[in-house]
């Protein structure tokens, strides 16, 4: 996913193949639908995925499912906006404000309405970048996973959630039987670097 991709996958594997030289890795972006399959299919010898920390816990069939962290969401705001130097904020602060989310039932809209209220979506889009753009641009608010605070994308603030933040679940799902030897230490470089 985005910001795994962005962020910890790439330390977690330069961190094994420093250690094996010979290894050559392919890597995939797919959806949490799709990576699952692929490792079930054995095209895929590991997925890293999440979910929303408070869904039921996602366990494939066939798959082991390796538990990573759970990681908060943060608020995503134009550097600009009138609550960008604040050290935390609710999301009942943000209610009256145009959002944009990757999907209008996930983990930012839910969060929304156990805030007690019905976001307006203005953007529906699946990338980071692009609910960045429309953040620093002061056109639309969002939640955003913690991992996207270590890109220090420009234009934006990245103020911590006042009382319960929504979290999400980050884990790896590797074959039941028959585990690559490289499938250990990656998850284990991964766990490290999310750390």
């Amino acid at each position: 996913f985005p910001s795994a991709i962005a962020t910890v996958v790439p330390d977690a594997v330069a961190a094994v193949t420093a250690e094996r030289p010979e290894l050559q890795v392919e890597m995939r972006e797919a959806t949490l639908a799709e990576l699952p399959r692929e490792v079930q299919a054995g095209r895929l010898h590991l997925a890293v995925c999440f979910q929303d920390a408070a869904a039921p816990r996602r366990e494939p069939e066939g798959l082991r499912r390796i538990d990573l962290a759970e990681e908060p969401m943060v608020a995503m705001i134009s550097a600009e906006h009138r609550l960008a130097g604040a050290e935390g904020v609710s999301l009942r602060e943000l209610r009256d404000e145009p959002w944009s989310a990757p999907s209008r039932d996930g983990i930012v809209v839910n969060a929304c309405r156990a805030a007690g209220f019905e976001p307006h979506l203005m953007l529906l889009a699946r990338d980071p970048l692009a609910s960045r753009a429309f953040a620093a641009a002061g056109l639309a608010v969002t939640i955003t996973p913690a991992l996207m605070v270590r890109l220090r994308l420009p234009g934006i603030a990245t103020p911590g959630l006042k009382g319960k933040a929504p979290k999400r679940s980050l884990y790896a799902l590797v074959p039941e039987t028959g585990e690559h030897p490289v499938a250990a230490p990656l998850v284990a470089a991964l766990a490290e670097a999310l750390a």
